[in-house]
């Protein structure tokens, strides 16, 4: 067996390193499937990094990919190493012809030396085909990626990272039953692969060091036993009644800091409601646009040379001019957001600013027919290519103080104010998987308001 890192690994931990190493980087083993799973506290993120240090110790080039843009940061900050998300490392973008959003269309592996790929946050990915009238891919995004890798050189290799007791894939609106990408005997299945899965359980810090940990390892523990949790044993602080929170909101958000502090709601009604008494609280003019505010991106947009994806968060730097357009009412804005280098980056466009509030938060297909009309009639002499148009291709932003649960995974806050009817099993989502993964968002503190 390979020598384990010198830095300090337990047991368990040196034992998984040892059984992945020995296999990953050789590209003549027909091992070619790694699962590493492991709930919150467990040091999956301290191993992968021992992992990606390995790999480039041994000359092999490696690949760094994640879900979300986040993730990919994420990635990208512990390992000092190029991430990407899965999307655009594997689609090229195309605009949709209805101009509703983008279609993925799969790009040609040109990297034909032999290479792992780590992939962060891998519950996320879904293997069912998804398409709306805001996206379309090819195929399902999981065999989308195996097929990717596998085309640049079929002796590639996986590694899967995840976290089994987080909320598995969505499709359209609803949850899938499990995460494929962490079930050993559905990749074997589906994709022929041979691979072993392995499960980190042993926390790194003592119990009692963290209180969130203890809420996360204990609803772990009623995830594997499939118990109903007793909500007495869950730390939460109060930040009073409902109707404080908003205030409580104020005082902990740092406008200069996205990390500080987000509302985790139950439902797309419920994170309007929230954002509303959020921005009443800051004294922002109620569902108007201001200079100041925090947004997130509900289609992924391209423009000036960026690709910004869905679910990534910025703010809003400065607003120009706001005129009626197909009796829309569209502004030109300024907005920060921060790139894989996490380096802020500003980029300048309109946005259609119904889509702030509404509970899907895009353009509806009424909306793009009524600008895809009134172009057609003002640029019927000159011929003008409504693909080349300001508007059709506008941003579309919800504001971004309150998420779900959904939109929330993937991310860490300092701070995390968690609905309080689902986090204590009061109606609606009860599924401990939804509990386990809002509680996971805190680093620091978490709350929730008194009933």
């Amino acid at each position: 067996m390979l020598n384990t890192p010198s830095l300090s690994l337990n047991d368990q931990q040196a034992n998984i390193f040892a059984r992945i190493t020995e296999t990953i980087t050789n590209h003549n083993s027909n091992v070619n499937l790694h699962i590493l799973k492991g709930s919150a506290g467990t040091g999956k993120t301290f191993l992968t990094r021992q992992f990606m240090k390995f790999i480039r110790e041994q000359g092999v080039n490696i690949v760094q990919i994640a879900p979300t843009g986040k993730a990919a940061k994420n990635l990208a900050l512990g390992s000092m190493l190029p991430a990407k998300t899965i999307h655009s490392a594997i689609y090229k973008l195309e605009q949709l012809k209805n101009g509703l959003g983008v279609k993925f269309l799969p790009k040609l592996n040109q990297e034909s030396a032999f290479t792992v790929y780590l992939i962060d946050e891998s519950s996320m990915i879904s293997d069912k085909v998804t398409a709306s009238e805001r996206f379309q891919q090819s195929g399902a995004l999981l065999c989308d990626l195996v097929d990717f890798v596998k085309r640049g050189n079929p002796k590639n290799k996986f590694l899967f990272v995840g976290d089994p007791c987080q909320l598995p894939p969505v499709n359209g609106n609803k949850s899938e039953s499990f995460s494929p990408a962490l079930t050993l005997d559905y990749m074997v299945e589906k994709f022929s692969f041979t691979g072993n899965e392995y499960f980190l359980s042993e926390p790194m810090r003592a119990k009692g060091d963290s209180y969130i940990m203890d809420n996360a390892t204990y609803m772990r523990d009623c995830i594997l036993s499939k118990n109903q949790p007793d909500n007495r044993k869950l730390k939460v602080n109060f930040t009073g009644k409902a109707w404080d929170t908003a205030c409580f909101f104020e005082r902990l958000y740092d406008p200069q800091n996205a990390e500080k502090v987000i509302l985790i709601a139950n439902s797309n009604d419920d994170v309007n409601y929230w954002n509303r008494a959020i921005r009443k609280q800051f004294g922002y003019e109620q569902d108007r646009l201001q200079v100041g505010d925090q947004v997130i991106v509900n289609v992924t947009w391209q423009g000036n040379g960026r690709t910004i994806y869905n679910g990534e968060m910025g703010y809003v730097r400065a607003i120009g001019k706001t005129e009626k357009y197909a009796d829309l009412h569209f502004a030109d804005v300024q907005l920060e957001f921060q790139g894989a280098d996490n380096k802020p980056f500003v980029i300048e466009t309109k946005t259609l600013l119904s889509t702030l509030n509404t509970e899907r938060g895009f353009k509806g297909f009424l909306e793009n027919e009524a600008v895809t009309h009134f172009h057609a009639e003002m640029h019927k002499h000159t011929y003008g290519k409504i693909e080349s148009s300001a508007y059709y291709n506008s941003i579309q932003l919800r504001f971004g103080y309150a998420l779900t649960c959904h939109k929330a995974q993937g991310s860490e806050w300092d701070n995390v104010i968690i609905h309080r009817a689902p986090l204590f099993g009061e109606y609606q989502v009860t599924d401990l998987r939804w509990r386990y993964t809002a509680l996971t968002r805190a680093r620091q503190e978490l709350y929730t308001w008194a009933a």
